[in-house]
């Protein structure tokens, strides 16, 4: 089995690296989700943290601020919700479990 994955490895078909950065891009571009519900997504596939760390890096490094990308993500996922508080709340939430980052960002 070891020989097997070494051999996997080499030939480049077992690499977390690029499986973290396809992975990161693609919930990015087409699930709209911010960089924390990407990153908790891959701990729990079991990819290794720095791994995590510099894909990530790499695919969010053009987002400057998160909470900017809430509109597209709602107008994709959470359409006629209700209004009012309790409408707000369920909105607030979903955009949390999307990992969308509510701080401003540090980054210029």
């Amino acid at each position: 089995m070891e020989l097997i994955v070494v051999r996997l490895k080499d030939q480049g078909y077992l690499n977390d690296a690029k499986y973290a950065t396809a992975f990161s891009s693609y919930r990015r571009d087409n699930e709209k989700f911010g960089r924390m519900r990407v990153v908790n997504d891959l701990k729990a596939k079991g990819v290794h943290g720095e791994v995590i760390e510099k894909a990530v890096s790499s695919v969010y490094d053009d987002v400057k601020e998160e909470i900017s990308r809430a509109p597209i993500y709602a107008a994709n996922g959470c359409r006629s919700q209700g209004q009012g508080s309790e409408a707000d709340a369920r909105i607030f939430r979903q955009l949390m479990r999307a990992g969308l980052d509510r701080r401003p960002s540090l980054r210029s």
